[in-house]
């Protein structure tokens, strides 16, 4: 199975509505982006969730080329010329090698905390596991246990509740396949931790950036230093700049209270004809996700 785009909300309005794409995290399920659609979608986006099946083990380029090769093809079936890519963590290492490589497809590129800094992050046993291939030798309960220690370090338990939790763990764990011995998830978080050591995107490359973009920053988050590396890469793209989330951990899109619809309308990302209906977006998401106002 390859790289491919799921459309996660069914709607009748299929190739009428100007698409985003969302490139997720490591586990590259885009489970992540979920809370987030309801607000989304009443900003009046085609949403799409890049999946990146568990078999996968194409490297940076690779992984490029066939992310590139997927948005004519979305483009084509939309009245616009462009997309809106959405890239948090290890997808973000993957946006900004998109945005280089095919910055004609692009109309905006909006980063969540994207995992750019993981080399120069690591130290002690995360650097040991991402530098070796200790975490594809993990037999199931033992990656579990993993588990268990990696949760804290992405989200902050009382801003996602119960629900945040267990969606984080779904998508840490993944079906183990019968015909391998190994534990897939296990092999495949492996190869990604592998893959970020090298998730840098160069100087020269960022300069080269048309899209404006916007950098969504965790304030608190324990697993990178994303205030820091927020900082340099606005220094770095020419038409970027910055949301601080103060409170917010690793993974702040499946955060109550957090509507990414909210923070692209009052920072301009979203298209002039959705921007009216920035209000209504941001009260659907809070609806949604049962948060007072």
């Amino acid at each position: 199975m390859q790289v491919q785009l799921l459309n996660p909300v069914a709607t009748d309005r299929l190739g009428q509505l100007p698409p985003l794409v969302y490139c997720p995290g490591s586990d590259g399920t885009g489970n992540s982006i979920a809370p987030q659609l309801p607000g989304l979608t009443a900003a009046g986006f085609d949403v799409r969730c890049l999946y990146i099946p568990p078999s996968d083990r194409s490297d940076w380029n690779e992984l490029t080329r066939q992310v590139v090769a997927l948005l004519p093809l979305l483009i084509f079936s939309t009245f616009t010329r462009q997309v809106t890519l959405v890239a948090e963590s290890y997808g973000g290492c993957l946006g900004l090698r998109v945005a280089v490589a095919a910055p004609e497809l692009i109309q905006r590129l909006v980063l969540v905390n994207p995992a750019t800094s993981f080399s120069r992050a690591l130290s002690g046993l995360p650097a040991i596991i991402a530098s070796t291939n200790l975490l594809s030798l993990f037999p199931e309960p033992l990656y579990q246990v993993a588990q268990a220690v990696l949760v804290p370090l992405l989200v902050d338990k009382d801003n996602v509740g119960p629900t945040g939790v267990k969606a984080i763990q779904s998508m840490m764990v993944m079906q183990p396949t019968p015909d391998f011995q190994l534990y897939e998830p296990a092999v495949t978080a492996s190869w990604r931790l592998r893959m970020l050591r090298k998730g840098n995107v160069p100087d020269a490359d960022l300069m080269r950036i048309r899209a404006p973009t916007l950098i969504v920053a965790s304030a608190a988050d324990r697993l990178l230093p994303s205030l820091e590396e927020s900082a340099r890469l606005v220094g770095k793209i020419p038409d970027a700049r910055r949301v601080v989330l103060p409170n917010s951990g690793h993974t702040a899109l499946l955060e109550s209270g957090i509507s990414l619809a909210e923070i692209m309308g009052r920072t301009g990302f979203l298209p002039e004809w959705m921007s009216s209906r920035e209000g209504s977006a941001a009260m659907a998401h809070k609806q949604a996700m049962a948060i007072p106002w």
